[in-house]
């Protein structure tokens, strides 16, 4: 028989006891010899790979595994001059010598749980549902990386629950807390209803942040509440500082939208801070994106509602109608137009009315043959739906209409989506909110009307015919009557005014600090009052200062800062100042840093909360309504904490031993949460089923209550009827007595005896209902003991348990 050969396929098998062999030997120089290296032993497979199987047989062998290959066993590896440790940061910091490799240990479960923590956070950033992220995830890394997977890795559903909730979530707020613990900050919050139905209150942290060295608005915590009124909201408010470990002495503003229970709260928070012994919150008013909007909608119930309608009607109208748009694309094809779909429109989203109207204006024509030529046609559709569409477009001046609030839109829009972006824009409130009235005012006002309620005076007032319209709607009411033209004009006149009069009413562009808060834009560092303006910002804000050092310090800025204006953002810009220093290493703006960075972690809008719920949205679907309030939180706090910190990038973040080691007891942080909650439920329910014993016993005591009240009521009814019976007679004894001895009298006067034998029968009735009174006297006395009685178990048994 000839000898065996090596085979490197048999390093890819496993043995009896589970192990893959290249887990434990290698082939030797020869082809008939191998080497156990958890045994530290050569023999020969000359007879083939039961050869090797009889070795892992061994009893000496067994032992070796189990301490040598046991999950935690720490291994040596190498790494080359480009690969990164296991637990080091991946970013850009560089080795000090490229060149050099080095020596470090890992271990087989260290592996497995790193993969664990990468696949929980890939899942979280990317919205991944949990239930099919698990399922058979093992089977399938294994089989896109074979022998490169973790032979411990595992991830189940529970698993992945857990590592989210008890790992790394807790690992990056203890991180975000570390970023922001020393720095001012805003509280951002709203609430709405999210597909569990219940009320979910978001607050967000807007701050410096020292790491990234820029504002930063970062998830802080989720609520879910049933009533949102002042008290409630200011509770939670304060519940988040307190688990963030954040203090109410660095707080600077509540950011949030205008309803007037959020008023309440900043009135609530205002006095709590009073009782601390600071000032006040920074008021710059409410959200100014809400406020823009509101003001377009304002303008819309002037002139262009019918124009949101026939919007929201047309899209109902082909929405979930495979055959009507089978139809209309006909139309679009003959015509040359594109094949594009209605949008939807959304009145409670900031404008979203501008790219829906001009959807429809692309596809005017095609509307038109369809709705005034095709359908009717048909004579199959008589919906309601279909009636109003058909008038409208039927109108002579329908699409200037659309046009014109095409045009309208256009100029909000351009200053939501300014304040939609995420960077710190509180300087620019005043400028951009100015230039939005006055180009609102340049439309319908002379050009020497003041930018303010004054303006808003028919006096200052263009002529009808000298309204700013673009040149298509110009000519679109040149083919119309005079009288429709004019009225047109008065529509779009009374939109603009009460566009204006909104913004110059509810917005805070008046307010005296966002004035102020202007200094911080790099172009206007050259104005004579600038160091006034830093001084009046810090006087509003709680940071500490000299006065006299602030004062020198901005003289100086303005020296340094002459033509020194490229565009860039504003953190960049003060992050470059506040790096300058003196020749002896000290700080030329120490002041000013700190003035300015609070100043620009102030809200300038309510976008960021609003980016939270859509989240929030993503997370918490109608498919997932059961998701506890600890799971949703969690998962804003982790992709808060990815985008801000890594920018969504996971191999960026650093698997350090702390994050390690909460991965490693995750689960018995995991079964510790679970344990109580159970004993939290069954504390529940024993008071539920001690409340329906209360119940019960109140139903109980009522109705004895009732019926002892009954008892006593009937016995006094039947007492009173006793003694009325008793006292009529009463009254007939006394007459029988005293017709008796009449009759007697005079009987024995007149020596009658019939008279006599019936004043004598009448005596004996008399003693007869003598007896029969005494009777009843008995029975009264029975039933008012009986009565006394009752009242008495009424007052001990239930007016003093109650």
């Amino acid at each position: 028989m000839g000898k065996c050969k090596f085979n490197e396929d048999w390093l890819k098998k496993k043995d009896k006891n589970g192990h893959i062999v290249c887990e434990w030997g290698k082939k030797e120089d020869s082809d008939t010899g191998f080497f156990c290296f958890v045994c530290l032993k050569k023999f020969s497979i000359a007879w083939g790979f039961e050869a090797i199987e009889q070795h892992a047989s061994t009893q000496k062998h067994k032992e070796q595994c189990k301490v040598k290959l046991t999950a935690s066993q720490l291994h040596m590896t190498s790494l080359r001059p480009n690969e990164k440790p296991i637990e080091e940061q991946p970013s850009t910091s560089k080795p000090e010598n490229s060149q050099r490799s080095c020596v470090q240990l890992y271990s087989v479960k260290d592996g497995a749980t790193r993969a664990e923590i990468l696949w929980a956070m890939k899942m979280v950033v990317s919205d991944f549902p949990i239930e099919p992220s698990c399922d058979s995830i093992k089977e399938l890394f294994s089989a896109m990386f074979p022998n490169s997977l973790p032979s411990d890795f595992s991830m189940s559903t529970t698993k992945a629950r857990y590592l989210i909730c008890d790992a790394i979530a807790p690992y990056f707020r203890q991180e975000m807390m570390k970023d922001y613990k020393d720095s001012y900050f805003s509280l951002c919050f709203d609430e709405t209803c999210n597909a569990a139905s219940k009320k979910e209150l978001q607050v967000a942290i807007k701050y410096w942040s020292p790491i990234k060295e820029m504002i930063i608005t970062t998830h802080l915590e989720t609520f879910f509440i049933g009533k949102a009124t002042a008290e409630d909201i200011y509770s939670k408010l304060n519940e988040a500082m307190d688990n963030a470990q954040l203090s109410r002495k660095r707080l600077l503003m509540l950011g949030c939208d205008g309803p007037n229970v959020n008023k309440a709260v900043t009135r609530l928070m205002n006095d709590s801070l009073i009782l601390l012994g600071r000032r006040k919150l920074a008021d710059i008013g409410t959200c100014n994106i809400h406020t823009v909007h509101n003001a377009f909608l304002k303008a819309l119930m002037e002139f262009g509602e019918s124009v949101s309608d026939f919007i929201f009607q047309i899209h109902n109208f082909f929405d979930g109608w495979p055959a009507r748009w089978e139809e209309y694309e006909i139309i679009q094809d003959k015509l040359n137009l594109p094949n594009h779909r209605f949008i939807k429109h959304v009145s409670s989203r900031w404008l979203t009315m501008g790219p829906a109207a001009e959807r429809v204006l692309e596809q005017w024509p095609a509307i038109i043959e369809y709705f005034t030529k095709h359908l009717p046609k048909k004579q199959t559709n008589t919906s309601q739906n279909f009636k109003n569409i058909y008038n409208f477009i039927n109108q002579k001046l329908a699409k200037a209409e659309i046009m014109f609030v095409v045009s309208s839109v256009k100029m909000f829009v351009k200053v939501t989506g300014f304040f939609q972006r995420e960077e710190p824009l509180v300087h620019m409130i005043h400028e951009e909110l100015k230039k939005l009235v006055r180009t609102i005012f340049n439309r319908f006002c002379v050009k020497s009307a003041p930018t303010s309620v004054e303006g808003l005076n028919e006096k200052y007032y263009v002529p009808l015919q000298d309204i700013v319209l673009e040149d298509s709607i110009r000519e679109l009411l040149e083919t119309a009557q005079e009288r429709d033209r004019v009225t047109f004009l008065h529509k779009v006149k009374n939109h603009y005014v009460a566009a204006c009069k909104h913004l110059l009413t509810k917005t805070s562009m008046d307010y005296s600090l966002i004035k102020y808060l202007a200094i911080l834009n790099p172009k206007k560092q050259n104005s004579e009052t600038c160091h006034k303006d830093f001084l009046k910002i810090a006087n509003t804000l709680p940071v500490a200062f000299e006065e006299t050092a602030l004062t020198n310090e901005c003289l100086l800025l303005m020296q340094h800062q002459k033509g020194n204006q490229e565009e860039q953002r504003i953190e960049t810009y003060w992050g470059n100042i506040f790096k300058r220093t003196f020749d002896n290493g000290e700080k030329m703006f120490p002041n000013l840093e700190y003035i300015v960075k609070a100043a620009l972690a102030l809200s300038h809008g309510n976008a960021d909360v609003e980016r939270g719920f859509s989240c929030s949205g993503r997370i918490l679907t109608p498919e997932r309504a059961n998701m506890c309030q600890r799971t949703l939180d969690a998962h804003l706090t982790v992709k808060s904490a990815l985008k801000n910190m890594y920018e969504n990038k996971i191999h960026l973040v650093p698997l350090t031993p702390e994050l390690m080691k909460l991965a490693r007891t995750a689960y018995i942080r995991y079964k510790t949460y679970c344990e109580e909650q159970k004993q939290k439920e069954e504390i529940k329910k024993l008071e539920k089923k001690r409340n329906e014993e209360l119940d019960r016993e109140k139903k109980e005591l009522k109705r004895k209550y009732e019926e002892t009240k009954t008892i006593i009521e009937e016995g006094e009814t039947t007492l009173k009827k006793i003694r009325e019976e008793e006292k009529i007679k009463r009254e007939t004894i006394d007459r029988l007595i005293k017709n008796a001895n009449a009759m007697l009298k005079g009987g024995i006067k007149e020596k009658d005896m019939v008279s006599v034998n019936m004043a004598k029968s009448l005596l004996e009735t008399v003693v007869k209902e003598r007896k029969e009174e005494e009777q009843q006297i008995q029975e009264e006395e029975k039933i008012q003991k009986i009565v006394d009685k009752k009242k008495k178990t009424l007052i001990t048994n239930f007016f003093k348990k109650t």
